[in-house]
């Protein structure tokens, strides 16, 4: 992939929704600095206005979902194919 524009060599990316697998019991953390961080890696195609898709996957060593999201490139309307 050349760094140049990379968006015209992949057709979607693939990566975890965040850092971390998810939590038990629904607990969550007095830590604000570690909430925002577990949704770090959904901003950026929020921001860009990328479609995505999220969903939930099992580890089975904790047990625990781990989110995978995948993103699509910008909809171009009423170009033709």
């Amino acid at each position: 992939m050349t760094s140049g524009a990379p968006s015209s060599e992949v057709d979607v990316l693939i990566g975890p929704t965040a850092p971390t697998a998810g939590v038990r019991d629904r607990r969550k953390t007095d830590d604000p600095i570690t909430m925002y961080l577990n949704d770090i890696y959904t901003i950026g195609a929020n921001l860009a206005g990328l479609p995505r898709r999220v969903d939930s996957l099992r580890v089975r060593r904790e047990d625990l979902p781990v989110g995978l999201q995948i993103i699509g490139p910008h909809v171009q309307r009423g170009a033709s194919s």
